[in-house]
């Protein structure tokens, strides 16, 4: 879904965020693209890693992983970084529609700091003053498990507040369209409630009541008639065998299309094409 985002009112309030907390924070798009992150400068020693071409594709590599953890578990994820710094992100949600990710981090944690030779092996290939990088480490702010916890519910619930109010726009289709129109473009895959969920990232009892209230059917059954006027659809149009059609309109079994159409159309497929 294609959503347009208020950069300066996104950047505004992660400034603020980070006035009270003293982290860095970031906002991802739902494409999983940074848009917005505060502050500007990053602190010495992220930038220093940053500005080199390994380094930066380290940090890369780092948030894709985090990324794809936190659409996947659907909730926060926190991980050491590769230079050894406790990094979180979580996903934001509006309506069952991802409207984004918030991450924080750039801090070191109380529990978990490391020895100078961790962040030398850490380090090592990137053209640094590891000399000076273990100093920078050692002055970042420090955070205990507890103040992380807290800035994620601080933080969350102010971006969850700004971009429902006044700083998203979602474009495009309603909810039932999206998955209709996913439901379409797949009639030929095995769909199953899962697929359709993680693909679409909405909870299943989300789909139960769009289609209950707006069919008066269960998902399985829309599925169901429209794979079977899609066949009917080729039937008419094109001189695929009856089989044919039944596999590609979703169906993984022939007898069964056969059952289904006659139950739909009171006629078998082969009458019903003979008759157009």
């Amino acid at each position: 879904m294609n959503i347009s985002y208020n950069i300066i009112e996104i950047n505004k309030i992660l400034s603020h965020i980070c006035a009270l907390t003293g982290m860095t924070l970031g906002f991802w798009n739902n494409k999983k693209e940074l848009i917005a992150v505060q502050p500007r400068g990053e602190n010495p020693f992220c930038n220093a890693i940053r500005c080199t071409v390994e380094g930066a594709a380290r940090c890369a590599c780092s948030d894709r992983i985090m990324l794809e953890r936190c659409l996947k578990e659907k909730g926060r994820v926190t991980h050491i970084c590769h230079a050894g710094l406790p990094d979180s992100i979580l996903p934001l949600y509006y309506n069952d529609i991802l409207i984004g990710f918030l991450s924080f981090g750039q801090i070191s944690d109380v529990h978990t700091s490391l020895p100078d030779e961790e962040i030398r092996r850490r380090l090592s290939g990137l053209p640094l003053d590891i000399d000076e990088m273990i100093k920078r480490y050692k002055d970042l702010p420090k955070y205990s498990e507890e103040k992380i916890q807290s800035v994620t519910e601080v933080a969350t619930a102010c971006m969850q507040f700004v971009l429902i109010k006044k700083n998203i726009f979602i474009l495009g289709n309603s909810l039932l369209d999206r998955v209709t129109g996913w439901i379409d473009e797949n009639l030929s895959s095995d769909i199953s409630y899962k697929t359709i969920c993680d693909n679409l990232y909405i909870s299943q009892s989300t789909l139960y009541y769009l289609f209950g209230k707006h069919y008066g059917c269960t998902v399985h059954e829309y599925i169901n008639n429209r794979r079977l006027e899609r066949a009917a659809e080729l039937l008419r149009n094109s001189t695929k065998s009856v089989g044919e059609i039944a596999f590609q309109s979703g169906f993984s079994s022939q007898n069964y299309f056969s059952r289904l159409f006659r139950e739909k159309y009171g006629t078998s497929p082969a009458k019903y094409r003979k008759e157009q």
